[in-house]
């Protein structure tokens, strides 16, 4: 639920359709109900840029298909990603397919552009995290630096916003 919230508030204030948050970014499990800072930098300790990416949604279907591959399931190294709310995704593992693919309740369109907010670690490491190009992306529109800290986005984000809270 916190990286689930911290992927929702990178999205709001960044303007972005989603946000893929590292699930290892986010070392805690709960904060508050008084948050320091230094509380935050021990829960969120990598301060990285955010990048936003443009992607189509067939893109996007194939990153997360390949974040839920076979091998993933069998132990295989795999990253995992906090989605911003609105992203709903429903995988069937039988047919390896989605059965519901879908952001604030409409479907997933594959010709239709998304903006993507990633982590700088995660961006630079695009292909072997999801199986997608930084040249394929890049045919899509320029990937811009959105945000030279994560963490600043947040801790400012927190500073402004009281008793938030995220339920999945």
């Amino acid at each position: 639920e916190l990286g689930g919230l911290f992927a929702d508030i990178m999205r709001e204030s960044l303007n972005l359709d989603v946000m893929l948050l590292g699930s290892g970014s986010v070392r805690n499990t709960e904060m508050g109900p008084i948050v320091l800072f230094s509380d935050l930098v021990e829960c969120f300790p990598y301060d990285d840029p955010a990048y936003m990416l443009q992607v189509t949604g067939e893109q996007l279907k194939r990153m997360i298909l390949f974040m839920l591959r076979d091998e993933m399931w069998e132990g295989s190294h795999s990253e995992f990603y906090q989605f911003s709310e609105g992203m709903h995704v429903v995988y069937n593992r039988e047919t390896h397919s989605f059965k519901e693919f879908m952001l604030h309740g409409k479907e997933i369109e594959d010709t239709q552009l998304y903006k993507v907010g990633m982590q700088h670690f995660h961006y630079k490491n695009v292909e072997a995290f999801l199986s997608v190009s930084p040249d394929e992306i890049l045919k899509n529109g320029k990937v811009r630096m959105v945000s030279t800290s994560c963490r600043e986005i947040i801790d400012e984000y927190l500073s402004s916003h009281q008793n938030i809270d995220r339920q999945v």
